[in-house]
């Protein structure tokens, strides 16, 4: 049934990414071709088992551009904390060296026998200074704890946030080449699929049709350091002006053959 089928499909990508299909992966699509030559995968499912590929993917490529968002927030807050600790830290040795200094002149300032009340005077303002620079010591101290504190949590924070990009970044790398090479099949069944319709999709494409449907995953083009243009918008054909990491183009691509009107994707 349909359920095995797709079961299978999966099972047949699963293998193909892994390290005893990796010499086969080149051929992906000619795997496909054979389970649909058998009767193994129904044309129905096969464009569900593709929808659900794009879908992951989207969905990839959207959180991986918000763990690269978090990523740099992690950084800024990071860097952040570790200049806020060593501001703290320099404050605390000024604040130290003022303790010394006063702890000296308390000491000199300390009345032996029969003192003058100028000398009571002295001593009395150098324990109030030596008092204040104690206190304004143990705040320095308070805070470059806290401060360290602060910057023990961000740096575990960064390390966590750079252990879950590098994770969907190799999702997403993981994944590529069975899309790039899996594609072929999939644009041939797409073709097939469409012939009966090529009339009436020809007077219907435009470049808003190719923008809306790019609309969506626009934010995650952008984040990734990616930009798009759709160029023109004729027939079943769209020509795209890219530029940008390669690994992001069949999101592209898929988010526009999602429309029925567009059969093909061209980068110029």
């Amino acid at each position: 049934g349909p359920a095995a089928q797709l079961a299978l499909l999966r099972a047949a990508q699963a293998w193909l990414l892994s390290a005893n299909g990796a010499v086969a992966l080149p051929g992906a699509a000619k795997v496909i071709e054979v389970l649909y030559d058998l009767d193994l995968a129904s044309e129905g499912v096969l464009h569900e088992f593709w929808a659900l590929v794009g879908a992951s993917a989207q969905r990839d490529a959207t959180s991986l551009l918000a763990a690269k968002e978090a990523l740099a927030e992690a950084e800024v807050e990071e860097a952040a904390a570790a200049k806020a600790a060593k501001a703290a830290e320099s404050q605390h040795a000024e604040a130290m060296a003022k303790r010394r200094d006063a702890e000296w002149y308390a000491q000199q300032a300390r009345c032996g026998g029969n003192p003058s009340k100028e000398d009571e005077i002295a001593e009395k303002a150098a324990n109030a200074a030596m008092k204040k620079a104690v206190d304004l010591h143990g705040a320095a101290q308070n805070i470059t704890a806290a401060r360290d504190k602060t910057l023990v949590a961000k740096k575990a924070e960064l390390e966590a946030s750079k252990r879950a990009h590098a994770e969907l970044q190799g999702r997403v790398d993981h994944a590529l080449p069975f899309v790039t090479h899996a594609r072929p099949f999939f644009d041939w069944l797409a073709a097939s699929d469409d012939d009966d319709d090529d009339d009436e999709a020809d007077g219907a494409l435009d470049v808003s049709v190719a923008n809306a449907a790019l609309e969506q995953i626009m934010p995650a083009i952008l984040g990734l350091g990616g930009s798009v243009e759709v160029v023109s918008a004729a027939g079943s054909t769209v020509q795209l002006k890219y530029s940008g990491p390669d690994k992001i183009k069949f999101g592209v691509e898929l988010a526009l053959r999602d429309s029925p009107l567009i059969e093909k994707v061209e980068f110029v």
